[in-house]
């Protein structure tokens, strides 16, 4: 038993090889100091249905918390807000806090999704943020994901998209007898 006890405590441990010094090509770039953001809200009609009268849909608990977090990250982050549909038009202050309610949507750009025109207005130096239903025609989708393949991909720019399900209480406009 002695001699067991001796043999197992005496032998050599084998240690692992150090881990290899880290390759360049590995090591991410430093947070930057300063954030300066535009955030685009869909403000078309198919957007009013997740704005539901009376309740706190995910999607109205979502926008406000957007600006927090870039504001809680950068505390000197700079922040603009637009709305689009057929044409991309600023929001003047605390506007975008009325995308919560149904008269946001009830505008004059409210006619079609033309997330390609929010591509060509943005400034690809800064963080974009698009929030969007993504309704768009079969021939916009083509373009939409040719527009994005241009102005990011192939310049190796990140593109992330974040579903969310939220409550909707409107009309779906795509559907019936002759769509």
């Amino acid at each position: 038993v002695c001699f067991l006890i001796l043999s197992t405590s005496c032998e050599k441990r084998q240690f692992a090889p150090p881990p290899p010094s880290p390759d360049p090509s590995d090591i991410f770039e430093p947070v930057s100091q300063q954030l300066r953001a535009r955030i685009y809200i869909d403000a078309t009609v198919s957007m009013e249905g997740f704005v539901v009268p009376g309740a706190s849909t995910n999607y109205a608990q979502i926008l406000q918390p957007l600006e927090s977090a870039a504001v809680g990250g950068w505390p000197t982050a700079r922040i603009e807000f637009y709305q689009f549909g057929t044409q991309v038009l600023p929001l003047q202050g605390r506007e975008h806090l009325k995308a919560a309610q149904r008269v946001f949507y009830q505008n004059s750009i409210n006619r079609e999704t033309r997330i390609e025109n929010v591509i060509d207005h943005a400034d690809t130096s800064n963080l974009t943020v698009i929030v969007t239903d993504l309704f768009q025609s079969e021939g916009d989708v083509i373009l939409l994901v040719t527009k994005l393949k241009e102005r990011y991909l192939q310049k190796n720019l990140a593109v992330g998209v974040l579903g969310l399900r939220s409550q909707y209480d409107g009309t779906v406009y795509d559907v019936g007898i002759n769509a």
